[in-house]
């Protein structure tokens, strides 16, 4: 098995008297999560930095540290978005991803792009195609967390939702509709629900199409705020925790809810997604770490 990197080092020494800018990974709040434990870690090893959601004049030699996620797979690639960053910026930084394909895009990144990967099976196949870029391993910055702090936070809830709505403009508060699906979906779910157990399903490309027979919710969808502003990604994350830490048991093939519910002390089922990552991730970093964590693989999950 391949030695983890100090992330902390390598951020530290090649962003030292540099502007840097983060750029989130666009997505749904377990994409919500990852920056938040971004923000933290950041914020905990003293660096300094810009959060930005488009590309701008700006970045031109500085350092760009784009979000860790999915961003590099056959289902959410934005190469477009990568490709001038790279070409604008003094130097890019890649944070734990994981990786599918894209084997000429690899092969294109240069000796300003540093790469880190979150799981073995990526972290082989960058290194086989970016010959040219700095390839590390690390854990998903989701693990960055510091939970207890947003626990009880009643800076996101549902009232300070709205009311911030009313007073504040799109990119700095969260859409009506958002809220209004977020208070929707956990109804329904806690009315057809044990109290006790969550389950929490995917829906999508990735999920193995499985027909569900229980309450489910895909919680990574119905609390999705877009991650266009840190509120945005503050408020779909810190009421991603909440919701996760009413329960005792989680069953889930989303990542970061599995993620979520190990750091919060849950008994969780971690079931497959259709491709190796929730498998190749727990074995990296739950599977020692977080006993609370039980791997079904492609069991199908059966309910009462």
């Amino acid at each position: 098995m391949n030695t983890m990197s100090n992330i902390k080092n390598i951020l530290l020494n090649s962003c030292k008297n540099e502007k840097v800018f983060y750029f989130s990974n666009p997505g749904n709040a377990g994409d919500s999560i990852i920056a938040l434990g971004t923000f933290d870690y950041f914020n905990h090893i003293g660096l300094d930095y810009e959060l930005i959601s488009e590309i701008t004049p700006d970045i031109k030699d500085s350092i760009v540290i784009y979000g860790g996620g999915g961003y590099l797979n056959s289902y959410y690639f934005v190469p477009d978005l990568l490709n001038e960053i790279k070409e604008k910026a003094k130097k890019l930084i890649l944070l734990p991803q994981t990786t599918v394909g894209f084997e000429d895009f690899l092969s294109s990144l240069g000796e300003n792009v540093i790469i880190f990967c979150r799981e073995e099976t990526s972290y082989a196949h960058v290194k086989e195609h970016a010959l040219s870029a700095e390839v590390h391993l690390s854990h998903d910055m989701a693990f960055y967390i510091e939970i207890s702090k947003y626990q009880q936070l009643k800076d996101y809830n549902t009232f300070n939702l709205i009311k911030r709505s009313a007073i504040k403009n799109k990119r700095d508060s969260v859409r009506i509709k958002h809220i209004w699906r977020m208070i929707r979906h956990k109804l329904s779910y806690e009315s057809k629900a044990s109290n006790h157990t969550l389950n929490a399903f995917r829906k999508d490309v990735e999920s193995m199409g499985w027909d569900l027979d229980f309450p489910n919710i895909d919680i990574s969808r119905s609390f999705a705020f877009t991650t266009q502003s840190e509120y945005k990604i503050r408020a779909s994350a810190c009421n991603f925790i909440q919701f996760i830490d009413k329960f005792d048991i989680v069953n889930t093939d989303r990542l970061h809810v599995a993620i979520t519910a190990a750091l919060l002390g849950k008994n969780v089922n971690f079931y497959s997604n259709s491709y190796f990552k929730c498998e190749a991730i727990y074995n990296q970093s739950l599977k020692e770490n977080y006993k609370n964590v039980t791997w079904k693989g492609q069991e199908k999950p059966i309910i009462k």
